[in-house]
């Protein structure tokens, strides 16, 4: 998903405002700025350590073994 489908998503689908913990009437980040956040993740080699993170968080919830 393109950081600015992800971005629309957030905006009118109930799925995504509850993952992300929104209310209706809150505001989003634009895909610009998802975009510069991925950005900065690649320039400053953090993926590996973010990965490593989102699957420990998995594993402890018991969401993945």
């Amino acid at each position: 998903m393109s950081d600015v489908q992800l971005s629309k998503s957030r905006h009118r689908d109930l799925y995504f405002r509850a993952f992300f913990r929104l209310e209706w009437g809150s505001s989003v980040s634009d895909d610009g700025t998802l975009g510069r956040f991925w950005q900065r993740i690649v320039e400053h080699d953090l993926w590996a350590g973010l990965f490593a993170e989102v699957i420990h968080q998995l594993e402890q919830s018991k969401i993945i073994m």
